[in-house]
């Protein structure tokens, strides 16, 4: 049985953001509320939908329980990106990306406000480290899988 966040993300990639957010919404006015991945997924409900003020007001309310939370911070960005605030996303992502680099999304989407906003120079030095994360992040994960591999190989070859 899934989770109602399962449900949820799986009515979403369905383009069913009506029943996506009805159902969340149930599950939230039954007590479920406490769970900032449901109230953080129906702000992304609510932002495809353009109620992007009720998306924001969950965003900062699961801030404030997961102060610093940097996917509550790059979800705040996206919301202030939409509202025509680059300045705003821009600061937001760059304080999610301060939690992790890592991160992809707020990379990418540092791009697009640094365009809005004309700094230029700043989004094509963005674009690149994005790309280069993105390209670091699959040399780790083939790493990883490469490393599993001759363990498992060494721990039979030694077993035999």
């Amino acid at each position: 049985m899934w989770r109602p966040e399962g449900k949820a993300i799986a009515l979403l990639q369905a383009g069913k953001v009506n029943e996506a957010v009805g159902l969340l919404e149930e599950v939230i006015a039954t007590g479920g509320l406490r769970n900032s991945q449901r109230r953080n997924l129906l702000g992304i409900c609510y932002a495809r939908d353009g109620k992007l003020a009720e998306a924001q007001r969950l965003y900062e309310g699961s801030l404030e329980e997961k102060p610093g939370d940097p996917a509550v911070l790059t979800d705040l960005g996206n919301v202030a990106l939409l509202r025509g605030d680059p300045d705003r996303a821009r600061e937001l992502y760059l304080l999610a990306l301060q939690s992790n680099v890592f991160l992809l999304e707020p990379r990418h989407n540092l791009v697009l406000a640094y365009q809005d906003t004309g700094h230029f120079e700043k989004c094509l030095r963005a674009y690149r480290d994005y790309r280069a994360i993105a390209s670091l992040r699959k040399w780790v994960r083939l790493l990883a899988i490469l490393s599993v591999g001759l363990l498992l190989t060494y721990s039979l070859a030694g077993a035999i």
